[in-house]
């Protein structure tokens, strides 16, 4: 018999693998055992079986994207036969292969590794020298007198991984820019990983902080399917930070770069539900984008576009104090009057979308140039033409060049209609069986905030868990 062993703080969960023919684990609910808080693991990431012919169980990587590790090693694609006592890491999880019944040996035990531990396990050879390393971290309350003082940032991107902010530990460096830095980070209260957002403290107003605090309220309290979610906020040092939802599955941008040609049917999708978002946040927040590009949308586990940064252009071009000499966006993509600072509106993020639109659909911007300056001259004077090789239906067309009219004026007056828009031409071009295509005469309605997948739980089904002992690593699921 072959058993496979998690152990908690105080109970050990136990899978007998001779009650499965081939027992997979990963993200997804459909693995015999599912990993559902932790980004590192993939929706199937490794599997083990009973090899009939040589009378072994058989260990075999997934062609996951960080890797399964035996007993400290990377395990390729090739399949490793398991001995007892073998351990194996599966993202922040770490399990023990057994061929003795668990429940009469009470030596076979897992230790509750941190994830920045288990992020170095990766770079030894020796697996002993952390599991002791594990064993020896104590983790006590600390006397007033004996707290450290508080922490102390040099910048936004020199964050070192295992640094603890207000309960955040910082893994990883997701992303940086000018003006602020991403990192991965695990957060400790609830055992969930997030996307953790430092701003640059260089050039900001002394005021910013502390609107930086009010915005945040705002923008906490937006609940869209389409709209990424922040979690938190607040200040360490002079800096300020966010921690919002941590999505893995990449951007639009890369997207295109990568993928392209898109569908045409599945692009038009995708900017609807975009319009979808931005009406949300415009009719129930009052907030307008101001800089969105491809680079800002990203795509959630389950494919759904999220739109990023909402909500925080107009607080960091007011904390940044930039103007038509340094504005906030990328001039590709921003409208000429956001660009001269000329007073704006929501048809502004209207224009960008219609970009994006144009992007998508044929692979480039369609205008380019060699300094902002020239971009900008275009964007305000030079129309859009299409590529004579991409074929675009005239209905698509027309929905760019309104989009991306010069005049506001001539413009669509609401994302509904753009909705509307988009929706005839899903509706002309009828989508295949099962595509839930909503008519075009239907207007927006509200989002429902309740019920909606969650990262946890993308599928919204509700999950049977195992048991009801707090992980300090990851939830895990099984099913029969």
């Amino acid at each position: 018999m072959a058993f496979l062993i998690y152990s908690s703080d105080d109970q050990q969960e136990i899978v007998s693998l001779d009650d499965y023919n081939r027992f997979k684990i990963g993200r997804t609910n459909n693995n015999e055992m599912t990993i559902g808080d932790d980004k590192s693991v993939s929706r199937e990431h490794c599997e083990i079986f009973r090899d009939e012919s040589k009378g072994r169980y058989v260990l075999k990587d997934l062609e996951s994207r960080n890797g399964t590790f035996l007993n400290g090693s990377k395990v390729s694609n090739t399949e490793v036969e398991l001995k007892n006592g073998d351990r194996i890491m599966v993202g922040a999880a770490e399990l023990v292969f057994t061929m003795n019944n668990p429940e009469y040996d009470d030596t076979t035990t897992t230790s509750s590794i941190s994830k920045i531990e288990i992020s170095q396990i990766r770079n030894r050879d020796d697996e002993e020298e952390l599991i002791q390393t594990a064993r020896m971290k104590k983790y006590t309350e600390l006397d007033d007198d004996k707290k450290p003082p508080p922490l102390e940032l040099s910048s936004s991107d020199a964050i070192s991984p295992g640094t603890d902010i207000n309960g955040y530990e910082i893994i990883r460096v997701i992303g940086s820019g000018q003006y602020s830095t991403v990192y991965l980070a695990f957060q400790k209260s609830v055992n969930r990983t997030v996307a953790f957002k430092v701003f640059n403290k260089n050039y900001l107003s002394k005021q910013a902080p502390e609107s930086f605090l009010k915005q945040i309220q705002i923008i906490g309290r937006l609940q869209h399917p389409n709209l990424l979610q922040y979690f938190d906020g607040g200040l360490v040092g002079y800096f300020c930070y966010l921690s919002m939802l941590y999505v893995s599955e990449g951007t639009l941008e890369a997207k295109i770069a990568h993928s392209f040609p898109l569908n045409e049917k599945y692009v038009i999708q995708v900017i609807r539900k975009i319009a979808e978002a931005l009406n949300y946040a415009l009719e129930e927040h009052g907030l307008i984008h101001l800089n969105l590009r491809p680079k800002n949308i990203l795509f959630s586990d389950s494919g759904e576009p999220v739109i990023s940064e909402t909500g925080l252009s107009s607080w960091s071009s007011w904390a940044y104090q930039l103007n038509r000499q340094n504005f906030l966006g990328n001039p590709s993509y921003t409208s000429y009057e956001q660009a001269l600072d000329l007073p704006i509106d929501w048809k502004a993020d209207q224009y960008t979308l219609g970009i994006i639109l144009f992007e998508c659909l044929t692979g480039k911007v369609p205008f380019e140039g060699d300094n902002t300056y020239n971009l900008i001259v275009k964007h305000k004077q030079e129309e859009i033409i299409f590529p004579k090789k991409i074929n675009l239906s005239e209905k698509v067309k027309k929905i760019i060049l309104r989009m991306t009219a010069k005049k506001t004026s001539e413009r669509y007056n609401s994302y509904d209609e753009i909705v509307k828009a988009l929706n005839s031409v899903l509706m002309e071009e009828k989508e295949s069986a099962g595509t839930n295509i909503r008519p075009g005469n239907m207007p927006l309605r509200k989002p429902q905030t309740r019920g909606l997948p969650t990262k946890q739980n993308p599928s919204g089904q509700k999950l049977v868990r195992i048991s009801d002992v707090k992980r300090k690593i990851v939830p895990l699921t099984f099913k029969k």
